[in-house]
């Protein structure tokens, strides 16, 4: 894993691991994005609150995570159908996905397919246990615009996101959209 400066393109830092095996992939990213945020300057306190192994947070299928990290990159490209067509593999691999379900979700929304959006933000709601606290945030804020349509319970969410991720870009947007 590596930090790097996203104005000048400068390394700051990296770790790395070493699997043994495919299936200890995931643990080993874990331990390599703890130390990284050590080395970053997150305080050790901070780790043992918000560090869990990515696989409670995420999955625990490598395939489905590289999956939903091509559906990102697709989503980020303006590739619609891509992105559709690799959160979709994500969720079939593990339906348990939370995030892959939100980000499936919101990929369908940009393509006007309002109820499938619906449809799979409502799964990644049902599992946002199994998701971080910015995700829970993602996932809840999404859900009350295209689930419940209750536009006051969602600038609520999207304030208290604002609040504790105060850089955070989606946060921003959601309360904007809604003033």
């Amino acid at each position: 894993l590596n930090a790097i400066n996203c104005s000048t393109g400068e390394m700051l830092t990296g770790e790395q691991v070493t699997a043994e095996r495919k299936e200890k992939v995931l643990a080993a990213l874990t331990t390599a994005a703890s130390a990284l945020r050590l080395k970053l300057g997150e305080s050790r306190s901070s780790l043992e609150v918000h560090d869990r192994p990515l696989d409670q947070m995420t999955t625990s299928s490598l395939e489905a995570l590289q999956a939903s990290t091509f559906g990102a990159d697709a989503l980020l490209k303006g590739d619609l159908p891509s992105a559709i067509s690799f959160y979709r593999r994500a969720v079939n691999l593990d339906p348990g996905f939370a995030a892959a379900y939100s980000n499936l979700a919101i990929a369908y929304a940009f393509v006007g397919q309002m109820t499938l959006a619906a449809e799979n933000i409502g799964k990644a709601y049902d599992l946002r246990a199994r998701t971080s606290e910015r995700d829970k945030f993602y996932i809840m804020t999404a859900y009350h615009q295209l689930v419940t349509g209750d536009i006051e319970t969602e600038l609520q969410i999207a304030e208290q996101w604002a609040k504790i991720y105060p850089r955070d870009a989606p946060a921003s947007a959601y309360l904007s959209l809604g003033r």
